[in-house]
This record gives C-alpha cells, sequence and structure tokens, in this order.
C-alpha cells in the first residue's frame, strides 16, 4: 500500500477494506507529533503498563518491540506504532525538561537561542521595541559612548561590556533610577553608571517601573560608579 512521504502514513485506496482503523491510526501518529511530548529517552526497553498515547525514543540497543527502532519516534497505540523522524523535528522529554532536535542521524539537545551583541562607537539611544535583551559593547570606541536607556518598563533587560578601554556610560531615561551594582542602592535620580576597564560587564533589568536593577555582571578591576 501507499504511505505518506514524511510519516509514513498508509494512505487510503477505493474500496478500501478496514478504511477506519487505517484512519484512527494516522490520527494518532499526527496527534503524537502534532503535541510533540515523549516521556523518555533513555530506554532500551519498553517500560510496560504504558497507556495510550504514551510516547518514546528507544535508546540504542532496544530490545523487545524496539528492536531496530532506535531513534524513531515510539507511541503506544494498542501496541507500538513507529514514526522515522525527519531532519529538524523537535520534541520535547517530558522527564529531562528539555527540547531535543533531530539532526538527521541522532536526537541533540536544541542549542539556546545566541545572544544579539551590538558593538557602537558612538552615542546610542536605545529602541525598547527592537532592543529588549541585546548586548551592547563600545568595541572599536575611540573616545566615550553614552547608551540612553528607555523608560523604565517591566520585563526590560539589557546587557553592557566594555570592549574598548574608553568610559561606556549607561544613562537612565529622564529622573530615572538605577541600582549600584552589587549593592542594590539606587542611584540618585537620574544618575548615571559608568567604566573603562575592557571586559567589565553588567546586565541591567527592570521588574518595577521607573528603575533598573542589576542582574549580574563582572566589573574586573574597575567599579561601576554613580556619575553625572
Amino acid at each position: 500500500m501507499a504511505v505518506t512521504v514524511r510519516l509514513n502514513i498508509t494512505e487510503l485506496v477505493v474500496g478500501q477494506s478496514g478504511g477506519e482503523t487505517l484512519f484512527n491510526e494516522a490520527m494518532n501518529k499526527m496527534d503524537a507529533i502534532i503535541f510533540p511530548t515523549i516521556k523518555d529517552r533513555d530506554l532500551i526497553t519498553p517500560p510496560g503498563g504504558e497507556a495510550e498515547g504514551d510516547t518514546y525514543i528507544p535508546a540504542a540497543t532496544a530490545t523487545g518491540t524496539w528492536v531496530g527502532k532506535e531513534n524513531n519516534i515510539a507511541i503506544f497505540d494498542n501496541g507500538y506504532k513507529f514514526v522515522v523522524p525527519d531532519e529538524g523535528m523537535v520534541l520535547y522529554v517530558d522527564d529531562e525538561k528539555i527540547f531535543i532536535e533531530y539532526n538527521g542521524t541522532a536526537w541533540v539537545n536544541q542549542p539556546l537561542p545566541k545572544l544579539n551583541v551590538e558593538a557602537k562607537t558612538g552615542n546610542y539611544t536605545i529602541v525598547a521595541a527592537q532592543d529588549n535583551g541585546k548586548m551592547f559593547t563600545n568595541t572599536g570606541a575611540g573616545g566615550t559612548v553614552i547608551f540612553n536607556l528607555p523608560a523604565a518598563t517591566v520585563g526590560q533587560h539589557y546587557h553592557f561590556s566594555i570592549g574598548a578601554a574608553q568610559i561606556l556610560n549607561i544613562n537612565p531615561n529622564g529622573s530615572e533610577t538605577i541600582s549600584l551594582p552589587f549593592t542594590g542602592v539606587p542611584g540618585g535620580a537620574g544618575l548615571s553608571l559608568e567604566d573603562n576597564v575592557v571586559g567589565a560587564s553588567i546586565h541591567l533589568g527592570c521588574a518595577v517601573a521607573g528603575n533598573w536593577v542589576t542582574l549580574g555582571g563582572n566589573t574586573g578591576t574597575g567599579i561601576w560608579a554613580a556619575g553625572a
């Protein structure tokens, strides 16, 4: 019988006998893939006591009804049905609380998103809508670079790292405040933070509107100081 290209689902044909069985099997396969959560990927033997819909990835040297089905998606549906993965498929592993991705030959942990890094050699006003979560550096700068923060609203956060031995100044919006790094003490209204030591960094975030707090950083041998 003909099967679909990707999920290997048996296609119905005119006058098909037992078509409802094939249809239901197809629906169960698609149900497992559309909501792609597996219970475990480290077992080599079916665990026993499975409930309908339980889904696994058999590990290497699988045994029992999983023999030869390593890396397949094993769906318990009145016995096991198997889906051969395609490159790029992403699943959530329930017992590990992570996402995994099929790279064409094996399931691998899905990589974390890369940090978006931008170097500025001149003054820059941060745009809340497009810059949230970015890391800014002064790499390549020949003088002071001032980063003007947007209005502090809950959920925003920005990283700053000094890549050139020049002043990097972080300036709050209007009379808003920045809590001094590692002390939690807010600077005076409208005061900024600055440093010029290569390798120094700071991560600012907003949990309360109007105030930036230090979420982390590394001052190296420099000091983030309140300045005009």
